[in-house]
Protein backbone atom coordinates (compact mmCIF):
# COMPACT_ATOMS: atom_id res chain seq x y z
CA UNK A 1 0.00 0.00 0.00
CA UNK A 2 2.72 2.39 0.30
CA UNK A 3 4.17 1.90 -2.66
CA UNK A 4 1.70 2.62 -4.59
CA UNK A 5 1.28 6.22 -2.24
CA UNK A 6 4.45 7.27 -3.72
CA UNK A 7 3.04 6.49 -7.44
CA UNK A 8 0.79 9.17 -7.96
CA UNK A 9 3.69 11.96 -5.98
CA UNK A 10 5.99 10.85 -8.33
CA UNK A 11 3.67 11.59 -11.25
CA UNK A 12 2.90 14.96 -9.56
CA UNK A 13 6.28 15.75 -9.61
CA UNK A 14 7.43 15.13 -12.70
CA UNK A 15 4.46 16.52 -14.16
CA UNK A 16 5.73 19.89 -12.16
CA UNK A 17 8.83 19.46 -13.30
CA UNK A 18 7.75 19.47 -17.60
CA UNK A 19 5.86 21.95 -17.16
CA UNK A 20 8.47 24.02 -15.80
CA UNK A 21 11.05 23.25 -18.31
CA UNK A 22 7.96 24.37 -20.86
CA UNK A 23 8.01 27.62 -19.72
CA UNK A 24 11.34 28.17 -19.81
CA UNK A 25 11.80 27.30 -23.52
CA UNK A 26 8.26 29.38 -23.80
CA UNK A 27 9.68 32.10 -22.23
CA UNK A 28 13.12 31.77 -24.29
CA UNK A 29 10.86 31.93 -27.42
CA UNK A 30 9.51 34.74 -26.51
CA UNK A 31 13.01 36.44 -26.00
CA UNK A 32 14.40 35.19 -28.77
CA UNK A 33 11.26 36.84 -30.96
CA UNK A 34 11.51 40.10 -29.53
CA UNK A 35 15.11 40.29 -30.35
CA UNK A 36 14.06 39.50 -33.90
CA UNK A 37 11.60 42.13 -34.29
CA UNK A 38 14.07 44.74 -32.26
CA UNK A 39 16.90 43.58 -35.31
CA UNK A 40 13.81 43.84 -38.16
CA UNK A 41 12.99 47.56 -37.08
CA UNK A 42 16.37 48.35 -36.65
CA UNK A 43 17.32 46.88 -40.72
CA UNK A 44 14.04 49.04 -41.98
CA UNK A 45 15.50 51.63 -40.34
CA UNK A 46 18.45 51.31 -42.38
CA UNK A 47 17.08 50.55 -45.44
CA UNK A 48 14.88 53.43 -45.09
CA UNK A 49 18.03 55.68 -44.52
CA UNK A 50 19.92 53.91 -47.45
CA UNK A 51 16.87 54.94 -49.66
CA UNK A 52 17.18 58.23 -48.94
CA UNK A 53 20.83 58.48 -49.25
CA UNK A 54 20.46 57.79 -52.54
CA UNK A 55 17.57 60.02 -53.41
CA UNK A 56 20.21 62.79 -51.77
CA UNK A 57 23.05 61.83 -53.99
CA UNK A 58 20.83 61.49 -56.96
CA UNK A 59 20.07 64.80 -56.57
CA UNK A 60 23.40 66.10 -55.97
CA UNK A 61 23.24 66.37 -52.40
CA UNK A 62 26.35 65.02 -51.72
CA UNK A 63 26.84 65.75 -48.09
CA UNK A 64 23.36 65.34 -46.60
CA UNK A 65 23.66 61.97 -48.69
CA UNK A 66 26.93 60.79 -47.52
CA UNK A 67 25.97 61.52 -43.66
CA UNK A 68 22.31 59.21 -43.89
CA UNK A 69 25.04 56.75 -44.92
CA UNK A 70 27.85 56.94 -42.01
CA UNK A 71 24.86 57.30 -39.42
CA UNK A 72 23.13 54.10 -40.88
CA UNK A 73 26.70 52.69 -40.75
CA UNK A 74 26.94 53.79 -37.08
CA UNK A 75 23.46 52.37 -36.52
CA UNK A 76 24.42 49.02 -37.79
CA UNK A 77 25.65 47.96 -33.87
CA UNK A 78 25.94 49.77 -30.53
CA UNK A 79 28.72 52.26 -30.04
CA UNK A 80 31.09 50.62 -28.29
CA UNK A 81 31.22 46.74 -30.34
CA UNK A 82 32.67 48.99 -33.37
CA UNK A 83 36.70 48.30 -33.20
CA UNK A 84 38.73 50.83 -31.24
CA UNK A 85 39.12 54.19 -33.62
CA UNK A 86 36.17 53.06 -35.97
CA UNK A 87 33.94 55.17 -34.32
CA UNK A 88 36.20 58.43 -34.54
CA UNK A 89 37.01 57.78 -37.97
CA UNK A 90 33.35 57.74 -39.22
CA UNK A 91 32.27 60.67 -37.27
CA UNK A 92 35.80 62.24 -38.54
CA UNK A 93 34.64 61.63 -42.30
CA UNK A 94 31.16 62.73 -41.99
CA UNK A 95 32.15 65.86 -40.59
CA UNK A 96 34.36 66.09 -43.98
CA UNK A 97 31.95 65.06 -46.31
CA UNK A 98 28.95 67.76 -45.01
CA UNK A 99 32.09 70.42 -44.96
CA UNK A 100 33.16 69.42 -49.10
CA UNK A 101 36.58 68.03 -47.98
CA UNK A 102 36.09 64.24 -50.22
CA UNK A 103 39.63 64.17 -50.11
CA UNK A 104 40.23 63.77 -45.95
CA UNK A 105 36.66 62.23 -45.67
CA UNK A 106 37.49 59.48 -47.87
CA UNK A 107 40.82 58.93 -46.26
CA UNK A 108 38.77 58.36 -42.81
CA UNK A 109 36.08 56.24 -44.43
CA UNK A 110 39.69 54.43 -45.48
CA UNK A 111 40.86 53.85 -42.41
CA UNK A 112 37.38 52.84 -40.95
CA UNK A 113 37.30 50.13 -43.32
CA UNK A 114 40.30 48.57 -42.89
CA UNK A 115 39.62 48.16 -38.97
CA UNK A 116 36.93 45.96 -40.15
CA UNK A 117 37.77 44.07 -42.54
CA UNK A 118 40.48 41.29 -43.81
CA UNK A 119 42.69 41.84 -46.04
CA UNK A 120 41.42 39.04 -48.28
CA UNK A 121 38.02 41.60 -48.30
CA UNK A 122 39.52 44.46 -49.79
CA UNK A 123 41.66 42.31 -52.44
CA UNK A 124 38.11 40.41 -52.92
CA UNK A 125 36.12 44.54 -54.05
CA UNK A 126 39.53 45.44 -56.06
CA UNK A 127 39.40 41.94 -57.93
CA UNK A 128 35.60 42.50 -58.78
CA UNK A 129 36.89 44.68 -62.27
CA UNK A 130 33.68 46.53 -62.38
CA UNK A 131 33.76 49.41 -64.58
CA UNK A 132 30.85 52.45 -64.77
CA UNK A 133 30.30 55.70 -63.72
CA UNK A 134 30.96 56.02 -60.15
CA UNK A 135 27.51 56.85 -59.29
CA UNK A 136 26.17 53.64 -60.71
CA UNK A 137 28.62 51.49 -58.87
CA UNK A 138 27.99 53.57 -55.66
CA UNK A 139 24.49 52.75 -56.12
CA UNK A 140 24.91 49.72 -56.27
CA UNK A 141 27.69 49.33 -53.23
CA UNK A 142 24.45 50.80 -51.41
CA UNK A 143 21.53 48.11 -52.93
CA UNK A 144 24.11 45.50 -51.62
CA UNK A 145 24.51 46.99 -48.41
CA UNK A 146 20.32 47.17 -47.89
CA UNK A 147 20.53 43.40 -49.28
CA UNK A 148 22.91 43.00 -46.89
CA UNK A 149 21.29 44.25 -43.78
CA UNK A 150 17.74 42.64 -44.87
CA UNK A 151 20.16 39.44 -44.46
CA UNK A 152 20.90 40.08 -41.07
CA UNK A 153 24.41 40.48 -42.16
CA UNK A 154 25.11 43.99 -40.86
CA UNK A 155 29.00 43.80 -40.49
CA UNK A 156 28.82 43.23 -44.40
CA UNK A 157 26.44 45.91 -45.16
CA UNK A 158 28.75 48.55 -43.30
CA UNK A 159 31.64 47.68 -45.40
CA UNK A 160 29.66 47.91 -48.70
CA UNK A 161 28.72 51.46 -47.67
CA UNK A 162 32.20 52.32 -46.89
CA UNK A 163 33.23 50.73 -49.74
CA UNK A 164 30.56 52.75 -51.64
CA UNK A 165 32.08 56.01 -49.80
CA UNK A 166 35.64 55.57 -50.87
CA UNK A 167 34.59 56.48 -54.48
CA UNK A 168 35.07 59.50 -54.00
CA UNK A 169 38.57 59.73 -53.62
CA UNK A 170 41.06 58.27 -55.22
CA UNK A 171 41.65 54.82 -55.01
CA UNK A 172 44.49 54.43 -51.73
CA UNK A 173 45.95 50.69 -51.14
Amino acid sequence: MKKWLWVPILVILLFLFCCQKQDRAEQTVVETESGGEEIAAIAQTIGNNLDMAIENLEKGHLGEGTSILLDSVLQVKPLDQWPEGFVGNVSSAKEHFTTGNFSDAVGYVSQALKLITQPADSEQSKESGEIGPVAVIMKGKIAEAKEEFKKGNGDQGVISILEALQLFGPRTQ
